[in-house]
């Protein structure tokens, strides 16, 4: 009986078998998606220093505790604080807290700010995190900015050799010193900040705090990084900005983190420095323009409408259109702001 089937030997069924194999795995590899992306050990950049919050220095002191905050609230919020784990928080200081234990526009000239700061950088500490201190503004607009500088390195000296906190490994002086005039001017900006380098060198503490400059806004920040570059950067260890945007409009938060990104690339090479965002965070509806961070809005028939509100506005008794002095009653941030760092080219 014939048969269609015709035996090839083991040797040809072998090689018809691999044949089989070779035609199945290429079919696979036809019908393969590509890859969205792919995942190499090359870095794309330098590391970030990290993400993280701005603390407030008021959280164990007047007007929060203990007249808002319960102790039992205090031991809930350190918790989930050290569960956060911010690698990089930022924390507001004056002269006046370390030397005098109060300042007279929030802490209402109630003691306690002293333990107040040190408790609060010590959990920042305890949670892992690096911490910049932030000198907030001087009263005197730095008329005596030898004084003013020489005040701050004491007392970053003091919180790190007596009190332990090593975290302090950065510093900043001058909240947004290019939203108004009369906070600072330029010269006495530099001035200070060359006093401050001297007196930390003075100390023996510069290789342990860099100094950071700027914590500028978007207003005239080109004149000022000019300043920074040409009569700072000898001295500064990286350059800060704030950065805020309304909610339902990221596209002027885009635009201005890229041309901070390209006015620093096209610096002399000498004069590039790290960037440090040590603000940043969405604004909502206002009716007051002077009144952050504002409410969650919705548009309805052409008008926004007003849902909820994200914060109480700030207690002070200063000018709430002077944003450079305004601090957030309870909580942990300034503002709505966050703080994080990345690396120029």
């Amino acid at each position: 009986m014939r048969s269609g089937l015709r035996w090839i030997g083991d040797d040809g069924l072998k090689i018809a078998v691999c044949n089989l194999v070779s035609l199945l795995l290429l079919i696979g590899c036809a019908t393969t998606p590509h890859a969205d992306f792919v995942i190499t050990s090359k870095p794309i950049a330098q590391p970030i220093e990290g993400l993280g919050v701005c603390m407030n220095p008021y959280l164990y002191a007047y007007p929060n505790t203990p007249d808002e905050i319960s102790p039992a609230q205090l031991a809930d919020l350190e918790a989930k604080f050290k569960q956060l784990h911010p690698q990089f928080v930022r924390i507001f200081f004056l002269n006046s807290w370390w030397e005098n234990d109060t300042d007279a526009s929030i802490a209402k000239n109630h003691p306690g700010m002293r333990q107040s700061l040190i408790r609060t950088i010590r959990l920042a500490q305890d949670s892992g995190a690096n911490v910049l201190l932030q000198l907030w503004y001087d009263p005197g607009h730095y008329e005596h900015p030898d004084d003013v500088a020489r005040r701050f390195v004491t007392a970053i000296a003091d919180l790190r050799d007596k009190h332990g906190l090593t975290a302090i490994r950065f510093a900043t002086i001058q909240n947004e010193p290019n939203e108004h005039e009369d906070d600072i001017t330029q010269e006495r900006y530099a001035a200070v900040y060359r006093a401050f380098d001297q007196a930390l060198r003075d100390r023996g503490l510069r290789d342990q705090v860099k100094i950071v400059g700027g914590d500028l806004v978007h207003e005239h920040d080109k004149h000022w990084f000019n300043m920074l570059a040409r009569d700072l950067s000898p001295m500064l260890d990286g350059y800060s900005i704030h950065v805020y945007w309304d909610y339902w409009n990221i596209e002027p938060m885009e635009a201005h983190v890229r041309g901070v990104r390209d006015l620093v690339a096209k610096m002399p090479a000498k004069q590039r420095r790290p960037i440090y965002v040590t603000e940043f965070g969405a604004k909502g509806f206002r009716e007051n323009p002077s009144i952050e961070p504002g409410k969650i809005g919705r548009w309805q028939t052409g008008r926004r409408r007003c849902r909820s509100t994200l914060s109480k506005p700030p207690s002070s008794s200063r000018s709430h259109q002077r944003r450079r002095r305004r601090h957030p009653r309870n909580g942990m941030g300034t503002r709505s702001g966050t703080t994080a760092r990345w690396v120029t080219a």
